[in-house]
């Protein structure tokens, strides 16, 4: 927490209860007042509102007005107030004119103690307007004034102010050097309200650099104070008591710390503000519980009062985690609306630093959803911010997220940019842990580029660079390496670090980490034909997955079992664990289905509050506008100031200012045009967006209506079945159940397919299909899956040849264009009458093939074929033997042909058979 709040915290409150001092013995009693709470300070996380300021300032203003009945003395103290409060409201120009004019009468008078106070302000002001060299100077000469004055508190609470600057520039070791300073004369003259500040600050900071057992040290000692001294900020410091426990996962503990702090809240000034906070932090430990509902009810509260409370930094907080909440929930498009809110906030409130976290939050969900385009773009954006006014850590971070996002779409070379650009920003903040992490994802990007020598020669510099104190990330690196040595089959090597990253999971009590280690290890093992030592890791490796209860670890390590007794020739355990391994991927296979099932939801989801994301994205976007021209504003302001001053020093600039100020007002005039085009080009996307929304939910229930009653049909079947032989089982002849047993098993197939379809088609309009466009040759594809239909076209007395003549070397998906054949062979060989004929040609199409799949069957007339790839209308005709269809294997086919860059079309008339010809790209060989 910034000492700006905790300065301006003490000072309002000095403030409130001086003007609450009845007018009879105001001259009396006013100095003492003031001085015990001006030069007082504690821990206050929670902000002074913006109302507040403003309450203050009009206050501040009516006594300074009336200079005669106030001394000299106090219209500094009062000056210095006035500074932080319009700091706090962003009047920099006005903070900077009161300190001005406070410095000027301490000054006169000579007054040290006063110079001092001043210049911890003016080190205050400084610093907000991001000139840190020269707070750093003003905060230092406030030290040395108090020393010479003999003023030991002042001094102290100086070294405050030096401490907390160096924490905001992650300088942590000079800000806990600055801290000692400031404790040492705190608890030496009995400053027991500063010593409670500064022992809060420095727990802070033990805890931000997981030091556990100091911060919890620092922040009881301060309690132990604060309650012994009665003092009104329990509250505060019970909530700092809580993030330290958060923060070492101890939630339970976070919990009770965050709801003890609420009851102490009637004492607490400003106590709406804390009590929102509160609530939001314990609304993180709900989270972290995965009492999801609970958790947004209880931000709901704490969104109120900071309704209420009218402060837009601390309202945008809320709606990010209102949208980190969603995300952990899976309401994905609740998750994106909520921080699309947040960004529109902080973009009105022009905060750089939260701007770049809001756009870090949106980013990590589109990529989440592996939307990498949009991730990207609002990645870039962070990045922006960050490199403007970050810190190190932060602009590491941000390059980080922008590689793993080129990781992820498989663009390695930008990737590996962007992890070097982290890594040198990452080496700035001495924090080798932070070092070693960036060096690791370099060292990924290289192996995927198969760059092995570099790959090796950067995991190992991560590995020396982690300290050993970090055991997670060592472990990483660990596990990282012994996959890279089995990349490059050296097993030796790849045994040890696997044997390192099992000690290191172990001591992190990482169990997922320890059971795939010591499957790596049994595997190799394995391979070594050291049967004893694999059996006894795959076996413990096996256990640990029953444990954690993860279905793919136990797959794979069920499979790694069955390939040892397999080899050792014990074949009913290798039974056993393949019946096991097939169950695992079953179970999995369910678990995919029910995803892709979700996945189509959130789809429609999404489509439904599309329309509301994209008003706010646009708003964002002409907010950016906004805040251009009122820098180009401020800009042409300080240009006519510049003028003003200089014509009367220098005429001969007067027509250098006047066309500089022409050129700004003109570039303010193009940015009003392009904020008017933007907003007239939103609003016609949108109401094009809501037109194409209405008619694809339209198109898509039509499509649903048509699906539930195709389900209905071999369900109703199936059941009625079932039933006469569940009634009529004494009285049936084996005949008779041969008879319902084939009709069942029709039913039955008939519905498999349509679901599997389904499915298929869900799969297609959730982009959950990967797409792998690889060169293959299109003969070899041709042959194999004919192949696969001539089983069936023989049952019908059906010839299926191949008139390619040509070979070509195709570039598309494989598994897409297999699907595509296999749909158009099976149509073909269904509408093909017995002694047909059905024939595949290709030919050259500049850079695309043309392959047509050509049949003898009975044709369609053309009102047949429009209605043909349709999503709204459901078409489907029984075969030349009454074989059924879906109606989706056209739709299916349309969609891969589509995503492989080419067109389907078909030609047919009555009689005379059907053609469906597709295109790929080719790439011809020589």
């Amino acid at each position: 927490m910034t000492n700006i709040k905790l300065y301006l915290g003490i000072t309002f409150i000095a403030l409130l209860i001086l003007f609450s001092i009845g007018q009879a013995n105001a001259q009396e009693n006013r100095k003492d007042t003031l001085d015990a709470f001006l030069f007082s300070f504690m821990d206050a996380p929670n902000p002074i509102t913006p109302d507040c300021s403003k309450e203050v300032l009009k206050k501040i203003n009516f006594q300074l007005k009336r200079e005669k009945n106030i001394t000299i003395e106090e219209q500094i103290k009062l000056l210095v107030i006035g500074a932080e409060a319009n700091l706090n409201l962003k009047r920099t120009q006005e903070s900077a004119e009161f300190i001005n004019r406070a410095e000027s009468l301490a000054r006169k008078q000579g007054n040290k103690e006063l110079i001092a106070t001043v210049s911890i302000q003016r080190g205050d002001f400084l610093r907000v307007i991001i000139e840190k060299e020269k707070a750093l100077d003003a905060y230092k000469e406030a030290i040395a004034t108090a020393r010479s004055a003999g003023e030991k508190f002042i001094e102290a609470e100086a070294y405050l102010h030096v401490g907390s600057l160096y924490r905001a520039d992650e300088n942590h070791k000079q800000a806990i050097a600055a801290l000692e300073q400031s404790i040492a004369t705190s608890r030496k003259n009995n400053y027991y309200t500063l010593l409670i500040s500064v022992l809060s600050i420095r727990s802070a900071i033990f805890r931000d650099l997981s030091k556990k057992s100091e911060a919890l040290s620092d922040i009881d000692e301060a309690l132990s104070i604060a309650k012994a001294q009665n003092s009104p900020y329990l509250a505060s410091m019970l909530n700092i008591k809580g993030s330290i426990h958060y923060r070492f996962g101890e939630i339970d503990l976070g919990l009770e710390n965050y709801r003890k702090g609420l009851s102490q809240l009637n004492l607490q000034p400003f106590k709406d503000d804390l009590e929102a906070t509160l609530q939001e932090n314990i609304a993180l430990c709900l989270k972290e519980k995965l009492q999801y509902n609970e958790a947004k009810l209880t931000l709901d509260s704490a969104l109120n009062s900071r309704k209420q409370l009218a402060d837009t930094n601390a309202l945008a907080k809320n709606y990010t985690q209102q949208g980190n909440v969603s995300l952990q929930a899976g309401k994905y498009a609740d998750a994106l609306e909520y921080y699309l809110r947040s960004l529109e906030l902080r973009q009105l409130a022009g905060t750089s630093s939260e701007i770049a976290s809001s756009q870090t939050s949106i980013g990590l969900l589109y990529r989440n959803l592996g939307l990498n385009t949009k991730a990207i773009s609002y990645f870039s954006d962070a990045l922006d911010q960050r490199m403007a006014h970050g810190s190190n850590v932060e602009i590491g971070e941000a390059n980080t997220h922008m590689g793993n996002a080129y990781f992820d779409i498989k663009n390695y070379n930008d990737a590996l940019h962007y992890y070097k650009e982290a890594h040198i920003y990452r080496q700035k903040t001495k924090d080798k842990a932070l070092e070693a992490r960036s060096l690791n994802s370099i060292a990924t990007a290289y192996q995927e580029m198969k760059s092995y020598n570099k790959a090796e020669a950067f995991y190992l510099e991560a590995l020396a660079t982690n300290p050993t104190t970090d055991i997670k990330g060592r472990a990483i690196i660990r596990n990282n390496l012994g996959n890279f040595y089995l990349a490059i089959n050296n097993k030796e090597k790849a045994l040890t670090n696997f044997n390192s990253a099992l000690q290191l999971h172990k001591a992190s009590q990482n169990l997922l980490g320890q059971g795939l280690s010591l499957r790596k290890i049994g595997e190799i093992y394995l391979t070594q034909k050291d049967y004893s030592k694999a059996d006894s890791c795959l076996l413990a490796s096996l256990n640990i997955g029953k444990t954690i209860k993860n279905l793919e670890h136990l797959k794979n390590t069920n499979f790694a079992l069955y390939r040892l007794y397999f080899e050792q020739k014990d074949y009913p355990k290798a039974l056993n664990f393949y019946v096991a391994y097939a169950q695992e991927q079953d179970s999995i296979a369910q678990t995919k289905s029910s995803e892709d099932l979700i996945n189509a939801r959130l789809s429609v989801e999404m489509e439904k509050k599309k329309t509301e994301i994209t008003r706010i994205e646009n708003e964002i976007i002409v907010l950016r506008k906004e805040a251009q021209l009122q820098e180009s504003e401020s800009k042409r302001q300080w240009y006519i100031v510049t003028f003003l001053i200089a014509t009367s020093v220098l005429l001969i600039i007067l027509g250098s200012v006047f066309y500089r100020a022409y050129r700004l007002k003109k570039q303010k005039a193009t940015l009003l045009q392009e904020k008017y085009t933007i907003t007239k080009n939103a609003n016609d996307q949108l109401e094009k967006s809501e037109i194409s929304l209405k008619r694809l939910n339209a198109t898509k229930d039509k499509f649903f209506a048509i699906i539930a009653h195709d389900l209905k049909s071999p369900f109703n079947a199936l059941l009625g079945l079932s039933e006469l032989l569940k009634q009529r089982a004494s009285e049936l002849t084996p005949d008779d159940v041969l008879e319902y047993g084939n009709a069942i098993h029709a039913s039955s197939a008939k519905l498999f397919t349509l679901l599997e379809n389904l499915l298929q088609w869900a799969r297609t309009q959730t982009g959950k299909i990967p797409f792998n466009p690889t060169v293959f040759d299109l003969t070899e594809i041709l042959t194999s899956n004919i192949s696969i239909q001539e089983l069936t076209a023989k049952i019908k007395n059906i010839t299926i040849k191949s008139d390619s003549k040509e070979n070509f070397k195709v570039e598309a998906d494989l598994d897409m264009v297999n699907t595509i054949l296999r749909n158009l062979l099976t149509n073909a060989v269904k509408f093909t009458p017995s002694g047909g004929r059905i024939t595949i040609s290709t030919a050259s199409e500049n850079d695309r093939v043309a392959i047509s799949v050509t049949d003898t069957g009975a044709g369609m007339s053309q009102e047949e074929m429009n209605l043909l790839f349709r999503l709204d209308v459901h078409y489907t005709t029984k075969g030349t033997e009454n074989e059924s269809g879906t109606g989706l294997g056209l739709i299916i086919c349309k969609e891969f042909v589509e995503q492989n860059n080419g067109e389907i079309t078909v030609s047919s008339k009555v009689g005379q058979g059907t053609t469906f010809t597709f295109t790929l790209p080719i790439r011809k060989t020589l």
